[in-house]
């Protein structure tokens, strides 16, 4: 029986303070337009799969993706970084009021940081696959044990 040991090394992104800046001028605006006094009542509903739009009304990335875009690349840790992101184009977030579906923001920012994580894994041979045979032609596979 053969026993393998995985050591796994990788650098975790961990966000915090994460922070949605509304478009002030364009929540005013807004607000005036629909008639709301209190524009400060608008939330919005903040998840890893949180959509953003454009001003067509289109997707463009979810919250978590828009993130993960924002770490610096490179396989070392990163103490606490603070970074803002402006957005270039109109970009919009749902809201929870029926009022005001979308909201117009003008950047993100959120404090990041990468941290080393290590994970160690034991697995035992038997188990594994003795022989793969792979047809490239027919496009088929067949498994044989180690004990066939």
């Amino acid at each position: 029986m053969k026993i393998f040991n995985i050591k796994i090394d990788m650098f975790t992104p961990h966000f915090e303070n994460i922070k949605l800046e509304g478009d002030d001028e364009w929540i005013t605006s807004e607000s005036r337009r629909l008639g709301i006094l209190e524009a400060t009542d608008i939330r919005i509903c903040r998840s890893d799969s949180t959509k953003l739009y454009d001003d067509t009304g289109n997707v463009t990335t979810d919250l978590q993706n828009l993130l993960t875009s924002l770490v610096p690349k490179g396989f070392e840790e990163l103490q606490t970084t603070n970074i803002t992101r402006e957005f270039d184009e109109p970009t919009f977030i749902e809201t929870e009021d029926a009022r005001v579906p979308k909201m117009k923001i003008k950047a993100i920012k959120v404090s990041i940081s990468k941290i080393l994580t290590t994970m160690e894994y034991q697995l035992v041979g038997e188990p594994f696959v003795g022989y793969i045979l792979k047809n490239v032609i027919e496009g088929t596979e067949r498994k044989l044990q180690k004990d066939s």
